[in-house]
């Protein structure tokens, strides 16, 4: 039994490994846990209710991506390989860099000073959406992550794509599918599945 939340768990993932369980509850509280000895091995308190955790299952990097409300946090996780750990910090200097030259953005990426308290809890970045996220999924390579936002206040604003390394975030589809309930990556090829109540429909990124 894995002992630490005081209200409901809303959202879980393991790591590619299978060493590790990550969850998030109704509080904000997010923990990392080993998963033979059930410790918890890192914690963050965020504000407002986790709705999705996803691991992403890259053997390069290593990211979580967890939705609050709406933002995500890409949070590099404390307990991995060195060689892993100057990967993933490798890729947000690269993300950081590729953001700043751009003209413009879609959506606001905020990246982390080193000294605050959220960067020392394993946060680097925080993409901000306009519209309340209910699901997040990572790439197998683990450098896209999407959301669905179901009820978003203009329709084509409920699915985005996020590239890691590039900074940026962009809308897959010019129109509406109805009610989308999940999205998810081919494991190899650039595809997309979309849940809607009543259709899968499966879109082609490039």
């Amino acid at each position: 039994i894995y002992r630490g939340h005081t209200s409901w768990v809303k959202a879980l993932d393991v790591d590619p490994t299978g060493q590790y369980l990550c969850s998030g509850d109704k509080e904000g509280n997010f923990f990392v846990w080993d998963v033979k000895s059930t410790r918890i091995l890192q914690r963050l308190k965020l504000e407002g209710e986790i709705s999705s955790i996803s691991w992403s299952k890259s053997d390069t990097t290593s990211f979580i991506g967890i939705s609050v409300d709406k933002n995500v946090y890409i949070l590099c996780p404390k307990q991995l390989p060195t060689s892993v750990k100057e990967q993933n910090e490798a890729r947000i200097a690269q993300s950081k860099q590729s953001y700043d030259s751009q003209p413009q953005h879609l959506l606001n990426w905020e990246y982390l000073e080193e000294d605050s308290e959220m960067y020392a809890a394993g946060v680097r970045v925080i993409i901000k959406l306009e519209n309340e996220v209910s699901q997040l999924s990572f790439h197998d390579k683990g450098d896209f992550i999407s959301t669905v936002s179901p009820f978003p206040l203009r329709a084509n604003d409920q699915i985005f794509v996020h590239a890691i390394s590039k900074g940026a975030s962009q809308r897959p589809l010019s129109k509406s599918k109805g009610n989308v309930v999940k999205v998810l990556f081919h494991p190899t090829k650039p595809l997309i599945f979309i849940l809607t109540h009543r259709n899968v429909y499966i879109y082609n990124l490039q």
